[in-house]
């Protein structure tokens, strides 16, 4: 998909720091997907009565997990997503 192909270079190209967020487990929380410096750096879940205020208060919710290029294709394809909720900054 040539979407996914664009979207793929653009991160790793611009080694942004992104973070995507979606519907929790529950209604009580989001759900996070990490990148950072273009690479994937984990996910995890963020009670929404949990400020997060800093960069190490995300980080104590991320489960770290390994830069592979199938979460790299995953990433991709949900980023060209139109309802892809995405930060670049945070």
């Amino acid at each position: 998909n040539q979407r996914v192909m664009e979207a793929l270079t653009w991160i790793k190209e611009q080694q942004q720091n992104i973070l995507i967020k979606e519907k929790g487990r529950t209604p009580g929380e989001e759900a996070v997907v990490l990148v950072e410096d273009g690479l994937y750096r984990g996910y995890g879940f963020i009670p929404k009565d949990e400020p997060v205020r800093s960069n190490e208060d995300l980080y104590a919710f991320v489960e770290p997990q390994r830069d592979t290029p199938e979460a790299r294709r995953l990433i991709s394809s949900y980023l060209g997503k139109p309802q892809a909720r995405v930060l670049t900054t945070w």
